[in-house]
């Protein structure tokens, strides 16, 4: 994955996140409870429906917690990498930028530093990260 698409993914990381886990909330509510045994007599199907529906709900849940895991990984290695630049003002452009999801009038307001500035130092920082990387 190059650089700037791991920027842009932390970028949305939250939302991401935040939506795979409204996903595994709408999984859970299918979960059924078990069948009730009454005296009542026995149908002539085979199988256990319920069953496997929540079989296959747990399984489901459990892929998307691996995935949001790896998404979690991803970013943690990103960030880590941001923090080893040299340079303080390329960290602080990319953290405000990508981890803090500010937009460029807010960063440059935040640092102090003019549009050109700006724009010079994050090219160079992504430069600079992608040797990290």
């Amino acid at each position: 994955m190059n650089v700037k698409k791991r920027l842009n993914n932390l970028k949305f990381l939250d939302d991401t996140i935040k939506s795979k886990r409204q996903e595994i909330f709408a999984l859970e509510s299918l979960v059924q409870k078990a069948q009730v045994y009454s005296d009542e007599p026995k149908g002539s199907r085979q199988g256990n429906k319920t069953e496997e529906l929540n079989v296959k709900i747990i399984d489901e849940k459990e892929k998307i917690e691996n995935e949001i895991m790896t998404l979690w990984s991803e970013s943690r290695k990103t960030i880590a990498a941001i923090d080893r630049l040299e340079d303080p003002l390329e960290r602080a452009v990319l953290r405000y930028t990508y981890v803090n999801g500010y937009n460029w009038i807010k960063t440059t307001g935040q640092l102090n530093c003019s549009r050109t500035t700006y724009q010079r130092v994050k090219k160079s920082a992504i430069e600079h990260l992608a040797s990290k990387l």
